[in-house]
């Protein structure tokens, strides 16, 4: 059995189907098997604040999970930036100061929106 994650309601759920899309029991969203092979390490919950920077544009965010490839992060707005952008990604509490890919972004509601974020190694 392998525990998934939904990205629209986050909520935890067990399925034995490894290599096709399932959908989330709680809330249906579709989960495509290609969205959970791009992501290559496992996540942990995570909620911490950081903040991103594009240019003169800055946003302060949560975390909502993390990876040593990425994070995912929440956002009570808009969120400013477009997906295949290239931000700069400030976690203190984990003393990351990392640029990252914008891989997807979301709207999780009327005021708050989500985005996954691919760090880019040297």
């Amino acid at each position: 059995m392998l525990v998934n994650s939904c990205p629209r309601c986050e909520s935890k759920f067990y399925t034995a189907v490894t290599c096709a899309d399932i959908s989330c029991p709680f809330c249906g969203f579709l989960i495509k098997f290609s969205d959970h092979e791009l992501r290559g390490a496992e996540r942990l919950p995570v909620q911490k604040i950081c903040t991103l920077f594009e240019n003169e544009s800055s946003i302060i965010a949560r975390t909502t999970d993390i990876s040593k490839t990425g994070v995912g992060i929440l956002m009570d707005r808009a969120f400013p930036f477009y997906t295949g952008a290239i931000v700069k990604v400030k976690i203190d509490f984990f003393d990351i100061d990392s640029d990252a890919e914008v891989v997807w972004v979301r709207k999780s509601g009327p005021m708050l929106a989500k985005a996954g974020l691919r760090f880019c190694h040297a």
